[in-house]
C-alpha cells in the first residue's frame, strides 16, 4: 500500500502542474497585456477533485483525492516590459481515500496529518511559506524563474502567455510549455479561443494536450483537457479558471505494468 502512495502522489502533482485557471459578447478588438503595478498583491484559491483508478495484478483500486490550496502572488517590480513577481504556497491540504482508509495532509494543521503520507508529502513541507521569484514580459512570456518544483508552483494559473496581436471573438493562439516535475518532463500544448468579450473581462475556452517523458519511471501517459479562463481586461491577469482533465497511463515498476486512468476537475479563483 505504501508503494501505491509513493506512486500516486507524484502523478497527482504532475496533473496539478498540467494543469498547473455576466458577459456581453462584443465585436471590439482588444490588445491584451499585463498591466500591474509594484506593490500589488493577489491571492489564489484552488480546489481539485480527482479520481485515480489503478489496475494492479488484475485488481482495480479507485483512489478519490481532493486538494485545496492558497497561494500569494506579489508584484515586486515593473521595469519597462519586464514584470518580477514573488509567490508562495501559504496553505495546502490533501485528502485521499484508499482501501477504505481516509488519509489527510494539512499544512495548517499538521497534528492531523496521516503518518502514511509523510514520505510522499515531504517535498510539500519544504516549500510551504517559501517565496519564489519569477520574471515575465508584459505578454506573460516566462523570462526567468528560480529552480523549483514546478508541480507545486501554481503561479502559471494567474499568468498565461498573451498574443502579440489584437484579439476579438473567435481569435485563437497556442502556448507550448515544458515543465520538469519530480524529474518527469511534462510537455503540454494549450490552445486558447476567445469566446466572449465584455467591458471588464475576456473569456477564453481552452483545450490542452499533454505527454510526459520520464528518466526515473517507466511511464507512458497521454493527457487531454478543456476548460474556461476569465482574464481581466484591466490587468491582463487570470481571475478564474475551471478545467477538466482526463489521462490514461501505464507505469512499469520491477517488471509489473500498472494501467491507470485519471479524471480531474479543478477550479481556481484569484482576488
Amino acid at each position: 500500500m505504501k508503494r501505491n502512495f509513493k506512486i500516486a502522489l507524484p502523478i497527482l502533482l504532475v496533473f496539478m502542474g498540467f494543469i498547473a485557471m455576466s458577459f456581453t459578447t462584443g465585436n471590439d478588438s482588444v490588445i491584451l497585456r499585463l498591466n500591474v503595478k509594484k506593490g500589488q498583491s493577489y491571492t489564489m484559491n484552488g480546489k481539485i477533485n480527482q479520481l485515480m483508478t489503478i489496475n494492479a495484478q488484475g485488481m482495480n483500486m479507485s483512489v478519490p483525492q481532493t486538494i485545496e490550496m492558497r497561494q500569494s502572488v506579489n508584484i515586486e517590480d515593473v521595469d519597462n516590459d519586464q514584470i518580477t513577481t514573488s509567490s508562495s504556497i501559504d496553505a495546502f491540504k490533501l485528502t485521499m481515500t484508499q482501501m477504505g482508509m481516509k488519509l489527510t495532509y494539512d499544512s495548517e494543521h499538521p497534528e492531523n496529518n496521516s503518518p502514511m503520507l509523510a514520505s510522499a508529502t515531504g517535498e510539500i513541507d519544504k516549500i510551504i511559506g517559501k517565496k519564489f521569484t519569477t520574471s515575465y514580459s508584459n505578454r506573460g512570456e516566462l523570462l526567468q524563474s528560480e529552480e523549483i518544483n514546478a508541480s507545486i508552483n501554481y503561479q502559471t494559473g494567474i499568468i498565461i502567455q498573451l498574443p502579440e496581436e489584437a484579439i476579438q471573438v473567435g481569435s485563437q493562439w497556442t502556448q507550448d510549455t515544458t515543465m520538469n516535475v519530480n524529474n518527469i518532463d511534462v510537455k503540454t500544448v494549450n490552445t486558447y479561443t476567445v469566446s466572449e468579450i465584455s467591458k471588464k473581462n475576456i473569456t477564453l475556452s481552452m483545450t490542452s494536450k499533454g505527454v510526459i517523458d520520464s528518466e526515473t519511471m517507466a511511464m507512458d501517459m497521454n493527457m487531454s483537457g478543456e476548460g474556461t479562463i476569465i482574464i481581466s481586461r484591466t490587468t491582463g491577469l487570470v481571475t478564474k479558471t475551471t478545467s477538466k482533465t482526463n489521462c490514461s497511463m501505464t507505469i512499469e515498476e520491477q517488471g509489473l505494468k500498472m494501467p491507470m486512468t485519471m479524471t480531474m476537475n479543478a477550479e481556481y479563483t484569484i482576488e
